[in-house]
């Protein structure tokens, strides 16, 4: 998996950190080679929480693929066919435009989500996919309807997004999601005119509804220790200072597994990722390999300490 750093708001980590009542995490789903030399790593963007409701603003900094024709910007448009290696909203089942509008001619024409290709809607390869209009502060939101109609507000996992991002390249994603909570459940039956129910809704009543903007940050190939798109001896160096670290070890000293420590499972992971980004990509030496530099860089920090 990859590290994340936040640039605003939030420190997330792989295992996705509490902002109020909203945890945000991703899932990993490995890498997709798409053809003409482009390895993509495919991600689910989740969100865990009480009452989360609605996914509103949000924007995407860097290029993610669209492999898309017009109906495949949400999981839940009914397009007949959604390519599996699309970047697209998953969350809610009910789509709201914002009704304000961009159009200077025709105002009050809805804002919706925009997915483009690299030669604009519908088209393959890197791309965008935003709905948030900064000229006119507007979006759209992806609802979750069919409120529990106990009232009680569980704490659930929700999925946001598929994202596919080139490998190794940097993303972030600004998003703003709302939580209901500690609210009453008002029941309204709806009765055709022989008296027989056809239906029935829940509503809201009273509590509070409580916004988060939440920011991911940065993603980096693991290994890449200084954060710089490499795989070098740079970043062996930095491992091989912190080597044998067991506790409070940081992604910059060496901890690519985020487990607090720098041992060879780190060590495999920069070993697998070797010459990322460099010239040298393709040669890719074996961690037992790479483990005989870090004894030798050892041996030598232990003669100068000597000296």
């Amino acid at each position: 998996m990859k590290y994340f750093t936040s640039t605003i708001l939030a420190f997330l980590a792989l295992t996705g950190v509490a902002l109020g009542s909203v945890v945000l995490d991703l899932v990993d789903e490995g890498t997709v080679d798409v053809g003409g030399g482009l390895i993509l790593h495919k991600y689910i963007v989740t969100a865990e929480g009480a009452g989360i409701t609605t996914l509103s603003k949000f924007t995407i900094s860097s290029p993610v693929y669209q492999d898309s024709g017009p109906d495949t910007i949400w999981s839940q448009s009914g397009a007949v066919y959604l390519p599996p290696n699309d970047s697209h909203v998953i969350f809610g089942n009910v789509r709201m435009p914002d009704l304000k509008g961009s159009d200077a001619y025709m105002p009050g024409t809805p804002i919706d989500t925009v997915e483009e290709g690299p030669g604009g809607p519908g088209t393959v390869g890197l791309g965008t996919l935003n709905n948030y209009d900064s000229v006119n502060e507007t979006w759209d939101a992806y609802v979750k309807t069919g409120i529990n109609p106990d009232g009680s507000t569980p704490v659930l996992t929700h999925d946001l997004f598929q994202l596919l991002v080139e490998e190794g390249d940097e993303v972030e994603l600004s998003l703003k999601i709302s939580t209901h909570t500690g609210y009453e459940v008002e029941v309204v039956e709806y009765k055709d005119e022989y008296g027989y129910v056809i239906g029935t809704a829940y509503y809201a009543v009273g509590g509070t509804v409580d916004t988060y903007d939440l920011t991911l940050g940065t993603v980096y190939v693991e290994g890449d220790a200084n954060k710089d798109g490499r795989v070098d001896l740079d970043d062996l160096s930095f491992l091989g200072a912190n080597w044998g670290t067991t506790s409070g070890a940081t992604w910059e000293m060496g901890n690519f597994d985020d487990d607090g420590d720098v041992d060879l499972d780190d060590l495999s992971l920069l070993g697998a990722n070797w010459g990322y980004g460099t010239d040298a990509g393709a040669a890719i030496p074996e961690p037992s390999a790479i483990a005989m530099m870090i004894a030798g860089a050892l041996c030598i920090l232990g003669y100068r300490s000597r000296k």
